[in-house]
């Protein structure tokens, strides 16, 4: 909204200088305003394709930013899982980037007519003085003239500078209404009608077909109690178990803790006879799967979603 009463108010001032300027000296004026008006058509022409290229480039990066930083939130356990920690952190950080790029490209680029009208009007001057050298007038004759054109123009490049800066602004952000009013039209119409991780050299050795608990004592830090206190497991490989229990039992610790998540405070834990530190645990989560109580999906493709943070 405000760019557009910017591009108003300042319409509305630059027909009252022109009218201005055009009554006390019509030659002059109109030969300034075709000028001025050649140098915007073709900075316009030059200069637009290049702001929708940012503004698209803009909005794709600005998505991703919000996508991958609301995945990364959503599967914290699953990134620490499968140790993919620096596969969304480069995709955010490449977001950021692009998107820091395609909006100080914007600016530059427009921002980029004040500057050449200004130096038309400078040359303009220089030109005006020396083409009245030329034809022996007097330099005294001019100075009132151009004392007013001189201000006159300063006052017309302001508004066309933000005039034009404006336009550009509406131009840029544009794609954004685009992509709101298409969620929109398609709610409406709704309502109407990789690669396999295939470890060869992990550090752990397979020694007993079984992952086995030994005596854990598991407490949180905010609670009086040990949720898992000497407790002990056994769970063979290539076998199905349930566990079981109440709400606050322990159950989801036992799993973190049997992901690796959450490192017990004593005992000990076996993968194959081999005990899990944090020497081991990246390998010994290659050798595990993992499916989580909540659903989740990443904003790619089933490919993209089965291989999570392969690629």
């Amino acid at each position: 909204l405000n760019p557009s009463i910017t591009i108003i108010s300042e319409a509305i001032i630059f027909v009252g200088v022109f009218l201005f300027l055009l009554i006390l000296y019509p030659l002059v004026t109109l030969s300034i305003v075709l000028i001025f008006g050649i140098v915007m058509i073709f900075l316009n022409i030059l200069l637009m394709g290049r702001i929708g290229g940012y503004s698209i480039a803009r909005e794709q990066h600005c998505r991703q930013i919000y996508v991958t930083a609301a995945e990364a939130l959503s599967a914290v356990k699953e990134i620490q899982m499968y140790d993919v920690k620096k596969y969304f952190t480069d995709k955010f950080s490449n977001a950021t980037k692009g998107y820091t790029q395609s909006l100080v490209k914007f600016n530059i680029v427009s921002n980029l007519p004040r500057p050449i009208l200004e130096t038309l009007i400078f040359t303009f001057f220089i030109l005006g003085m020396m083409l009245s050298v030329f034809l022996n007038k007097s330099f005294t004759d001019m100075i009132p003239m151009m004392t007013v054109v001189g201000i006159v123009c300063l006052k017309l490049l302001s508004s066309i500078s933000k005039i034009y800066l404006n336009i550009h602004v509406l131009f840029y952000n544009a794609n954004a209404a685009d992509i709101v009013y298409d969620i929109i039209l398609s709610s409406d119409l709704r309502r109407e009608g990789l690669s396999a991780i295939g470890p060869k050299d992990l550090n752990i050795e397979e020694k007993s077909p079984s992952l086995h608990l030994k005596r854990i004592n598991f407490r949180y830090e905010t609670a009086a109690n040990p949720i898992l206190e000497d407790f002990s497991l056994t769970i063979p490989l290539n076998q199905m178990i349930a566990i079981v229990g109440k709400t606050g039992s322990g159950k989801s610790t036992l799993i973190d803790i049997l992901m690796g998540l959450l490192e017990p405070s004593n005992g000990l834990f076996y993968y194959r006879g081999s005990v899990i530190n944090r020497n081991n645990i990246a390998d010994y989560r290659k050798k595990i799967g993992y499916v989580p109580q909540n659903f989740f999906l990443t904003d790619d493709s089933i490919c993209a979603n089965i291989a999570f943070g392969i690629y």
